[in-house]
């Protein structure tokens, strides 16, 4: 759907195709010409002057760099020259960054066992129509009928669609285990290969950002629905060499395309797509069960990451290098992620560290 630009007065109008015939002569791509068209339209809409006030107030709505660019140009096509504009470092500064939501583990654990039955019963489903619609394809056997490639490709397109729908609400249901359990990345759990996990000896791996491995014990549960998972999408676990008729190594997104292992293993973009696809369809998923439910959803899957961090230190009192090291991460990014009411409890701790070793200075 096309976007309705909003509707300007005469005067706002002949400002904004003054503009757009500025805009229009400078040495920049067409995609940021429509940026800053869009920029200013809005920046019009809402204000009728362009005075120091009111263009200081749209930047506090706006804290972003192309809309200070963009005023920039606004006032140099007419010539106004008493504006002041913060600098880009100051910029970050005129929109406070809100903390970020803190669930406690507890309360998260409580909303999965909402959505997982739920993740169960629509896998079931999806499991009868795969079995139905794998039935109605081998039962068209009239070859000589003028429509049977017609329909034999129809009930085959319907089977992929049924079989991809009942592995992906399978999937769900082992990533949201997988977060709880681990507070890992999304990335990590989409990339995980059948090689990263050791069934004998009931390990799993984790390729982290910072290119360090997670080798993490996996809990019995976990490893069944894993073993599942692997066994319902024929996936084979690699062990001395591979047969040529392996389907993929990924466990996640294997199954999303008809391509051998060689041809997109190998490719690092054609894996960032595969990843965004799974991710993009996971969050589809996942918020069609809150729906049904009614919950509120979740904002980000890093949530798990935030609660796991703050479960261990609040209620483990586990202190932030042990921490640390378990998520990978270094001390001062796992403190950006404990919540004001620890960073707070932590100040008051060491305060009263200090107050008992009192110094006393004689002269």
């Amino acid at each position: 759907m096309a976007r309705v630009p909003p509707k300007l007065d005469k005067g706002r109008e002949e400002i904004y195709k003054k503009f757009k015939e500025y805009i229009d002569t400078l040495l920049i791509s067409e995609n940021t010409r429509q940026n800053y068209r869009r920029i200013i339209q809005t920046f019009l809409k809402n204000h009728r002057k362009i005075t120091q006030k009111t263009i200081t107030k749209f930047l506090q709505k706006h804290p972003r760099q192309n809309y200070l660019i963009g005023l920039k140009y606004l006032c140099r096509c007419l010539n106004i020259s008493n504006i002041e504009f913060p600098s880009t470092k100051r910029l970050r500064q005129l929109k406070p960054r809100k903390e970020p939501l803190t669930i406690s583990r507890k309360k998260l654990f409580d909303y999965l066992k909402q959505i997982i039955p739920l993740a169960e019963k629509k896998t079931e489903e999806y499991k009868k129509k795969v079995i139905e619609s794998k039935k109605k394809y081998f039962s068209i056997t009239d070859k000589y009928t003028k429509d049977f490639e017609k329909r034999k490709n129809m009930a085959f397109k319907e089977y992929k669609y049924y079989n991809k729908k009942y592995t992906d609400y399978l999937d769900l249901k082992v990533i949201l285990l997988l977060l709880l359990d681990y507070g890992t990345r999304i990335r990590e759990i989409l990339e995980l290969r059948t090689t990263d996990i050791n069934f004998s000896k009931k390990k799993i791996t984790f390729h982290t950002k910072t290119h360090k491995d997670r080798i993490l014990n996996i809990k019995n549960s976990t490893l069944e629905n894993l073993k599942n998972l692997i066994n319902i999408k024929g996936l084979i676990i690699p062990s001395g060499d591979i047969r040529k008729d392996f389907e993929g190594e990924f466990i996640f997104y294997s199954h999303y395309t008809e391509k051998k292992p060689n041809k997109y293993e190998a490719n690092q973009k054609n894996l960032l797509l595969l990843r965004k696809l799974k991710y993009d369809l996971f969050r589809r998923d996942l918020s069609t069960l809150l729906n049904e439910l009614k919950l509120p959803s979740l904002v980000k899957t890093h949530l798990f990451r935030r609660s796991l961090i703050n479960y261990l230190i609040e209620d483990k009192n586990l202190d932030i290098f042990t921490v640390a090291n378990f998520m990978e991460q270094s001390p001062q990014t796992a403190e950006k992620y404990l919540s004001e009411k620890t960073k707070e409890a932590k100040k008051k701790k060491v305060f009263e560290i200090l107050s008992k070793d009192e110094l006393r200075i004689t002269t």
